[in-house]
Parts: structure tokens; C-alpha cells; sequence
């Protein structure tokens, strides 16, 4: 009994022993792989990879440390096996460079990410890559190629200004831009960037601008010009204020094109880049009238204030044709005829968007009671033969063709001027009878008698569409005042001027005489618009398109 159990102490002593032995072993073999994998790791004495082992490698440009910009990347249709038939290759000890470019390489394997420092000394055409294992040199061959594969930006985005936002109440807008971009990354080196976007035709639309802004984030010029172009002139600034450009005041469409500038020598970059949008701006438009009160033989100035482009229509019943808009300081104007033989009573006109209907806006207007005179006429029968049927008829063929066309544009501006000093002979509208005849006519301006030979002047600026003689008329002159307003000098003596000239207030542009139906020297001086003859005193009373009531926006 004693021998048993003294075995069983025996056996289980060398057990222990043994269990001992084992675990400080195991725990030194651990030890040693452990330290094995973790060399294999620093050495790089792993499994070599392959090229089917890549996925892809990522350029990042460290903007600062938190904060990496991710710049390219490469997969195998585009240089990555390349570039790492290089990293293969056994580190060296390479003396270091001083970069000019410095970026993180993040090569994903599917085995896990292996990460390099790549610097590039473009003026000694150096290249480095480095990481944990040590330093790669990289042919200059292959770094050339790649940097001229892509836009050279994307190596150089830190030198690049940023896009900024251009801001219309609130909502950033696209615009168009173009850019000339100098970059001088060292002293040897420098390239060059050309860049646009095809000028869009969008243009933003609204109906009231409180404010269009413009943001930087990051290197804001060191000069910006604006240019508004509103189609009828351009208009440039110099912006002080970085932050607000200038909002019109106006209603039309607008091309906006800021040139910014970057002129600082000293830095690593110089330029300019154009960014260009456009705006419609659409306020509430406001129909004024000269006045509310007319006679027959006057005439209705009408001004359209804010105005989009030329899409409206005027309509009043006194006047049945097309009635012309024009252009007049950045508004829309026209000039309504009313027929000597109008009849009294209450008016209104109305102003249409012309493509819509839409009604925009009706004034009410008042035509007044005015009675013509009646006049006696005796002419001899040599005379009185010049007025045929006939005649007339080749005479008003003259006077449409003087007046077919006219400059879209008012060339007077105030008051017009009495064409010859003298007695008025006959008014405008008279009624007249020629030798106790049954039929009247209407006379459709006014005589002013004067001694042949009196110098006859403009009674305003104008452009002489007609220098001839006629018929019935005898020596006539007509001018052009712009906006279908014409005036018409009849039974000259002489013609100073020709077909196509210009003239000025007050210029003299012929003599009075008594050539064609006429008893006596005088001048029959008429004001037309639109094919009706209009009272000439009240042009030269005032300006028909002056507006009271209307305070102009500057």
C-alpha cells in the first residue's frame, strides 16, 4: 500500500514538471512568431503581391492635416501597374529633395492599404516615394507622363482659386466662366491654364432683386470689374465691396460678366477668369399720359415705366392702326394722334403684355369741345387747274413715300420752333370752301404769309427724308423727328438741303415762296404722325413726351 501511493506522488510530481516545461515553451515559441509577423510586416518580408493583387491607388494633397483633398486616381487602364512595378523595386537609400509637390499615395490591395509620402522636384525632375520600409526612386519618365495626363490642376488645386457662389435673393445661380491662369509652382516652372464653359442662354428671372451677392471661400481677387451689359449699352464698375454687386433699378434683361483678378507677383499664381450670368428682371410696369385733357388736333404722349423688352400693345378707340413703341431713357414712349374731326367726349387706353393679353393697366382721358373756323378761298383758274384728282393723287404718292420709314429714336427734345415770322394767313383745321364751291376741305396746317425769299429754319432737330417739287404742293421739304413725328415745309422759293441730311433746331433750310397751288408767298407748315395731321402749335407750345406725373428713376 505504501509503494502505490508513493508512485502515484511520484507520477503526478513529473506531471507537473512537465506541464511547467510545456507552457514556458509555448509561451517563448509565441513570443518569437509574434515577433517574426511584426518584422515580416516592418521589413516588408511578406508574401509578394501581384499585379492582380491591386485595386486601385488615390492621390490625395494634404491640405492640412485633417483635411486631405482627394486629386486622382489610378486603376489599371491608367499607370497604377506602372507605378507599382517602381514601389516593387527595393528601397534605396536616396539622399532627400526638396519637393514642390508633396502628396499621400494610398494603395488598396486586397490585402489591405499600404500608404506612401510622394514628393515631386519638378526643376531637378526628381521623383520619391516613401514609406515604413524606406525611400523608392521613381523615374522622372514615368512622373512626366502622368502629370501631363491629367489637367494639370488637379496637382495644383491649392493654387487654384475656388469657384465661388454667386447669390440672386437668397438662391445660387450656374454661370458660364472662362479663365487664363498662370502657375509658378518654382522659379523654372510655370504653366499655363486656359479653361471655359460654353456661355449658357439662361438667364434668371425675377420680379424684384434685393440683392445679388458673391462669395469666396478662398482667395478672393485682387481686383474685380463688373461689366452690365443691358443690350443697349455696357456699363462697367469697380466692385470695393467684395461681397454685394450692383442690383438695377430697372426692368430688362441684363448680362452680367465679372472679370477677377489675381495680379500679385509674389504669389505662385497670376490670372484672370471672366464669370458670366444673366438676369430678367421683370417689376411691375406703370402706364403714365402726358395729360388727361386734349383738343382734336393734339396728340396723346404716352411712357411705359418698367418695361420687358417691346412686348406690348396700345389700344384707345380714337386710334384704329398699330400704334408705334419705341425706346426712349431706358423706357418704352409713343405718340397717339387724335384727328382734328375726333369727337368729344370720354376715352380710355389701355396697355397690353401683347403675346399674353394680359391688360396691364387702362387710363381714361377727355377730349374737349374745339370749333374750327370757316374760310372763303378765291384762286384763279389757272391755280385752281393744278388741283385735280390727279394731281393729288401723285402728290400723296410723294408724301407716303417721305413718310414710310422713320428713325426709331426722338431726335427733338422740347418745344419746337415757328419755321418764319409773319401774319397767320390760315389756321390749322379750317374749314375751307374754294371759290363758293359745295364741297369743303379740312386745311391740315398752317399758312404763315411772309415776302419771298424769307429764310425758312427747321423747327427741329431732323433728318430730311424729301427735297423736290411737286404738283400741287410746288417746293417741299420734309423732315424726320424720330418716332413717326414729321414735319413738312410746302411752296418754297428755294431748297437748301438734300434727301438724307441732317439738320438742327433752327438751321435754315430754304426760302418762302408761292411755287404750286398757292395765291400768295407763304409757308404751309404741317405736323404728321402716323398719317394724321396734327395741330403744329401744340409742338410748339411743349414736348408732347414729357410727363408730369412721372418721376424718373435714375
Amino acid at each position: 500500500m505504501m509503494r502505490s501511493r508513493t508512485y502515484t506522488i511520484n507520477q503526478s510530481y513529473k506531471f507537473i514538471r512537465s506541464y511547467r516545461y510545456w507552457r514556458q515553451n509555448t509561451m517563448k515559441i509565441m513570443r518569437l512568431f509574434t515577433m517574426i509577423l511584426f518584422l515580416s510586416i516592418v521589413t516588408g518580408c511578406s508574401p509578394a503581391l501581384t499585379l492582380d493583387d491591386l485595386v486601385q491607388a488615390t492621390v490625395y494633397f494634404p491640405e492640412s492635416d485633417e483635411n486631405l483633398i482627394p486629386v486622382d486616381t489610378l486603376t489599371r487602364e491608367d499607370g497604377l501597374p506602372d507605378l507599382y512595378t517602381h514601389l516593387l523595386e527595393a528601397p534605396v537609400k536616396a539622399q532627400s529633395i526638396k519637393p514642390d509637390l508633396v502628396y499621400l499615395l494610398n494603395l488598396d490591395t486586397i490585402r489591405g492599404m499600404m500608404k506612401y509620402d510622394l514628393s515631386f522636384d519638378l526643376t531637378n525632375k526628381e521623383a520619391r516615394a516613401q514609406n515604413i520600409n524606406g525611400t523608392y526612386v521613381i523615374p522622372f519618365e514615368w512622373v512626366d507622363t502622368y502629370l501631363n495626363k491629367l489637367p494639370i490642376r488637379n496637382h495644383f488645386s491649392y493654387l487654384m482659386p475656388s469657384k465661388p457662389q454667386i447669390i440672386i435673393n437668397d438662391t445660387a445661380i450656374d454661370y458660364a466662366f472662362n479663365q487664363d491662369w498662370k502657375l509658378h509652382p518654382t522659379d523654372n516652372v510655370t504653366y499655363d491654364i486656359k479653361d471655359q464653359t460654353t456661355h449658357h442662354e439662361t438667364y434668371y428671372t425675377e420680379t424684384d432683386v434685393i440683392d445679388i451677392s458673391l462669395e469666396f471661400d478662398r482667395r478672393p481677387p485682387n481686383q474685380l470689374i463688373l461689366a452690365i451689359d443691358n443690350g443697349r449699352e455696357e456699363n462697367s464698375h469697380i466692385i470695393d465691396d467684395m461681397g454685394h454687386l450692383p442690383v438695377p433699378k430697372k426692368s430688362g434683361r441684363y448680362t452680367y460678366t465679372l472679370m477677377a483678378i489675381w495680379d500679385d507677383t509674389t504669389l505662385d499664381y497670376t490670372g484672370k477668369i471672366n464669370y458670366t450670368f444673366g438676369l430678367d428682371l421683370r417689376l411691375e410696369e406703370a402706364l403714365h399720359l402726358n395729360k388727361t385733357t386734349f383738343e382734336p388736333g393734339d396728340s396723346i404722349g404716352v411712357l411705359i415705366e418698367q418695361p420687358f423688352g417691346l412686348d406690348y400693345r396700345i389700344e384707345t378707340p380714337i386710334f384704329k392702326n398699330t400704334i408705334g413703341i419705341f425706346h426712349h431713357q431706358d423706357e418704352l414712349v409713343a405718340l397717339v394722334p387724335i384727328d382734328s374731326r375726333t369727337t368729344p367726349g370720354t376715352y380710355s387706353l389701355s396697355l397690353y403684355e401683347d403675346s399674353t393679353n394680359r391688360l396691364i393697366e387702362t387710363i381714361e382721358y377727355q377730349i374737349t369741345e374745339k370749333i374750327f373756323e370757316t374760310q372763303q378761298l378765291s384762286v384763279n383758274a389757272s391755280t385752281a387747274s393744278l388741283r385735280s384728282d390727279e394731281n393729288a393723287k401723285k402728290d400723296a404718292e410723294k408724301f407716303k413715300n417721305a413718310k414710310a420709314h422713320s428713325v426709331g429714336e426722338k431726335l427733338w427734345d422740347g418745344p419746337f420752333v415757328q419755321p418764319v415770322e409773319g401774319r397767320i394767313s390760315t389756321e390749322y383745321s379750317v374749314i375751307r370752301y374754294v371759290n363758293s364751291g359745295a364741297e369743303s376741305s379740312r386745311h391740315t396746317a398752317i399758312d404763315i404769309a411772309a415776302p419771298q425769299g424769307t429764310p425758312i429754319k427747321a423747327a427741329h432737330n431732323g433728318i430730311v427724308t424729301f427735297s423736290s417739287d411737286l404738283i400741287i404742293s410746288g417746293n417741299v421739304v420734309v423732315l424726320d423727328h424720330g418716332l413717326g413725328l414729321f414735319t413738312t415745309y410746302v411752296h418754297m422759293h428755294k431748297i437748301y438741303v438734300e434727301d438724307g441730311q441732317e439738320v438742327k433746331k433752327g438751321d435754315i433750310i430754304g426760302e418762302v415762296g408761292t411755287t404750286g397751288y398757292s395765291t400768295g408767298p407763304h409757308l404751309h407748315f404741317a405736323v404728321s404722325k402716323s398719317g394724321v395731321n396734327l395741330n403744329p402749335w401744340k409742338f410748339m407750345a411743349e414736348d408732347p413726351l414729357v410727363f408730369p406725373t412721372w418721376k424718373q428713376i435714375p
